[in-house]
């Protein structure tokens, strides 16, 4: 999207409340210290936003105990976030994501890569309010990576959950229909990036599909979105999933059996009970493992790399009960 765009949607929500950039840059003071860039961004400047939209405003600060700190103001007559983040912070996460693509191969690291590819696309697709050159510059700089990174991030996601989709199939049918629903999301997300909106926000998939001239795949994900809830239904949801999301991704040559990481759930335990142990989740529900099975289930806290193909029949266990988190090791 140019900049002219997006600087149209950004008149055209303001002008109604009687508001100027200039007055958005107002909002912004120097309690961390005075800003190097102040960029507006989020679902109004994409286009997808409303008159009760809120608007995002991402400031840099040099401050490096600041990450991403929201102050809320409301002086304009509508709902203005102010972000601050410290430049070494955002800068070094636009430099991990322009290197090679590695799958996030823990939960942890999959929360921070989400939100290094959200917070950097917030400059790479806002518009830059004020700023010094150098930081204007870069913002600039980002539009041409950033639509790949947003592309690969959706690419492994497709991966991960349809992974996760065809693990539990046999076990717990209901969970891999919404495991399936999200591969399909995820690598319609994928299509629009590749198409030329890479804005990550998942509430914004019909229009952004619709936006790059595919009504049929807005069908699609409105298909995608009907997961059953009587049992009945759910196998055949599951065939026209797994169809719809092969087709989907047939271009990408996704791994036929991909490399994947098991690691403990959030919330997840060892207990010790005289010759079992007890692997349980908020002691709501777990399963029983003999002292027979390999040591590493307990020892390496359930943690396993592999081929998915050669899981064994504990991590299938664990899997279908939902007590370790699935990861792609090898997103090609």
């Amino acid at each position: 999207m140019l900049s002219s765009e997006r600087q149209e949607y950004l008149d055209a929500f303001l002008r109604p409340h009687d508001c100027t950039a200039d007055d958005l840059v107002r909002q912004v003071d120097d309690s961390f210290g005075a800003p190097k860039a102040i960029v507006a961004a989020g679902s109004v400047l994409q286009g997808f936003g409303n008159s009760s939209s809120d608007l995002d405003l991402h400031v840099v600060v040099d401050d490096g105990r600041v990450t991403d700190f929201p102050v809320g103001s409301y002086d304009l007559g509508i709902a203005v976030d102010v972000n601050y983040v410290g430049q070494s912070w955002i800068t070094e996460a636009a430099v991990s994501l322009a290197g090679v693509f590695q799958p996030p191969c823990d939960r942890a690291e999959w929360k921070a890569r989400y939100r290094r590819l959200n917070q950097v696309g917030r400059f790479a697709l806002g518009q830059v309010l004020t700023g010094e050159p150098a930081w204007r510059d870069w913002c600039a700089s980002l539009a041409d990576g950033y639509p790949r990174a947003a592309l690969d991030w959706w690419r492994a996601e497709t991966i991960r959950y349809r992974t996760a989709a065809q693990l539990l199939q046999a076990t717990n049918p209901p969970l891999a229909a919404q495991r399936f629903c999200e591969a399909g999301i995820a690598c319609l997300n994928g299509i629009a990036a590749a198409g030329g909106e890479p804005y990550v926000g998942q509430k914004w998939t019909g229009p952004k599909l619709a936006r790059i001239g595919r009504p049929d795949l807005v069908e699609v994900f409105s298909d995608l979105l009907a997961v059953p809830y009587e049992p009945g239904q759910v196998s055949d949801y599951l065939k026209r999933t797994r169809a719809i999301v092969d087709d989907l991704s047939a271009g990408w040559s996704l791994p036929v059996d991909p490399v994947v990481v098991l690691s403990p759930a959030a919330g997840v335990q060892t207990w010790k009970v005289r010759d079992r142990h007890l692997v349980h989740r908020w002691g709501l529900r777990g399963i029983e493992v003999s002292t027979a099975e390999p040591a590493m289930w307990i020892s390496e806290q359930l943690n396993w790399r592999g081929p998915v193909s050669e899981l064994p029949p504990l991590a299938e266990r664990l899997v279908a009960d939902g007590l370790v988190w699935l990861a792609i090791e090898e997103a090609a």
